[in-house]
This record gives C-alpha cells, sequence and structure tokens, in this order.
C-alpha cells in the first residue's frame, strides 16, 4: 500500500467515525431519567436509606447510552502524573454472564477502583469503598441475574441489600423487563427502588426532537423541516428502537453525503427501511 493509499483509508475511516461512532443525544425520557440519577448521586450520601433507581427498556432502546452518558458527566475520577484512574464516585459494571455473589461482588469492587476480588470479601470492599469516596453503584444488564440459580438470584440480591445498608451507596440497575421479575425474588429490597421505563419510539414531538437532534451530530447539513414520511419510514418495522433508528439516520445521512445530495436524506432512509423489508 503506497502512502497515498494509507493517507486516504486513513481519512475514510475518519469520515465514518464521524457518522457512525457511538453518541448520546438528549431525548424527553432519557433527561428525565437522567435528573433523577443526578439527584441520587448528589443527595445519597444524605439519605438514612439509600434511593435506589430500576431503569427498564427493551434491548437496544439506549440504556447503556444513557448509564454511560451520565457517568461521563458526573463521575469525578483522580489525575495523577497525566493517567486517568478509575472512577472512585461512581462504579459501574454490568452483571456477570456467570452471576453469583462472588462474580458480582468482585465486579463491583473492580469497577470501583477497588480491584477484584478472588473470594467475597465484604469487609475489604465496604473499607475500601469509605476511603475511596465510592458514591454509587450502577449495573447494567441486571436481566442477566435471569439465568442464575434461584440460590444464586437471592445470594446477589442479599449481597446487594447488605452492601446499601452497610455503606450507604445508591444503587441504579438497568436492564430488560425481566428485571422486574428476578426484583420479585426480594420483596423488600424492589421496594426501595423506584422504576423508570425507557420507552420505545412512537410518532410524536419526542421523536421528532430526536431525529433534528441526532441529524444534528453528524456532519452533514440537513433540511431545516423534515417531511412527515421520514418519521413514518423509521417508526416501520416490529420494533422502533433508539439503535436501529440511529442506525438508520447515520446511514442515510453518510450515503446521501456520499451522493453529493443531502437533500437526499428521506429518500434514503425510506430506500434503507424497504431493504430491510419492513414494508407495509
Amino acid at each position: 500500500m503506497t502512502d497515498l493509499q494509507h493517507l486516504e483509508l486513513k481519512a475514510s475511516d475518519e469520515v465514518l467515525r464521524e457518522f457512525f461512532a457511538d453518541r448520546f443525544v438528549e431525548h424527553p425520557s432519557a433527561t428525565a431519567i437522567m435528573e433523577e440519577m443526578r439527584f441520587i448521586y448528589e443527595t445519597g450520601a444524605l439519605k438514612r436509606r439509600p434511593y435506589n433507581l430500576m431503569v427498564v427498556g427493551d434491548s437496544g432502546a439506549g440504556k447503556t447510552a444513557l448509564l454511560e452518558e451520565f457517568v461521563r458527566r458526573y463521575a469525578k475520577v483522580d489525575l495523577a502524573e497525566g493517567i486517568v484512574n478509575q472512577v472512585r464516585t461512581i462504579a459501574i459494571t454490568e452483571m456477570p454472564v456467570n452471576p453469583s455473589e462472588g462474580t458480582l461482588l468482585s465486579a463491583i469492587s473492580e469497577a470501583g477502583g477497588l480491584g477484584p476480588m478472588d473470594k467475597p470479601n465484604l469487609g475489604r470492599f465496604v473499607t475500601g469503598a469509605d476511603r475511596s469516596g465510592l458514591r454509587l453503584i450502577i449495573i447494567d444488564e441486571f436481566h442477566n441475574l435471569d439465568a442464575a440459580t434461584r440460590n444464586h438470584k437471592l445470594a446477589c440480591l442479599n449481597l446487594l441489600k447488605w452492601l446499601g445498608n452497610q455503606t450507604g451507596l445508591s444503587l441504579i440497575i438497568a436492564g430488560t423487563q425481566n428485571i422486574s421479575r428476578i426484583m420479585s425474588y426480594d420483596e423488600q429490597f424492589e421496594k426501595r427502588f423506584r422504576a423508570l421505563k425507557l420507552p420505545n419510539w412512537r410518532s410524536d414531538r419526542h421523536l421528532e426532537r430526536f431525529v433534528y437532534s441526532y441529524l444534528a451530530s453528524l456532519p452533514i447539513e440537513t433540511p431545516k423541516s423534515l417531511p412527515r414520511r421520514l418519521f413514518v419510514a423509521l417508526l416501520k418495522g416490529p420494533s422502533p428502537r433508539t439503535v436501529d433508528i440511529a442506525f438508520t439516520l447515520s446511514q442515510a445521512a453518510y450515503e446521501a453525503q456520499r451522493s453529493g445530495d443531502p437533500g437526499r436524506l428521506t429518500e434514503i432512509v425510506e430506500e434503507i427501511i424497504g431493504r430491510s423489508g419492513y414494508v407495509s
């Protein structure tokens, strides 16, 4: 490969990254949940009992992007010799695919910058969390716990309840509808959570605001007014999820830019939906 070909390939990769890189775009449902998370983070330490939140949504609804954006905005990190250490104020992790008391505690400990644990050591975690200034635990993919045995489910729920009681740390969990069934194994613990839903899209002004905001984040000039048929096309298919709508918009914007006619955006969206087989 010549130097020119290498530069052209690098430039192409950068353009693709501008269109298809993960991005978080505000919309009313996400903003409401973000504000609730911020309230928990800022006031949790002042309450006698931890205030917990359950974020529920279908796969692809944007739960992970929301959690990661929250951590990016609010987590405090230590800076030492130009190196960003692990997050100390927020521990964000996923429920392990092989959930047990040990694997869950180790995942939380490592995410909070306390290091992994070969075996459960609750005393070490409590001491480390207190010294590090850890204030909040976030567990994504909480529905992974559904695959565990009943005993492991109860052990994990008891662990989280114990951590809340002993450390005062608030807890945010996120997952699909299955997490409601999981939490029912411990009704006392379930009552400590407020549940908020991240819904799929429907034809309303919230979808329009999301689409305009998302397109504004892409390197393409879009019309000030988009036709109604664009939004109709985006909602075709079995599940109008955030991840699907975002990818369709990125793909259409990229193809419109390459064609040299950004005004073809709506037409290209309809073509993409048609190629996917979602034609009413």
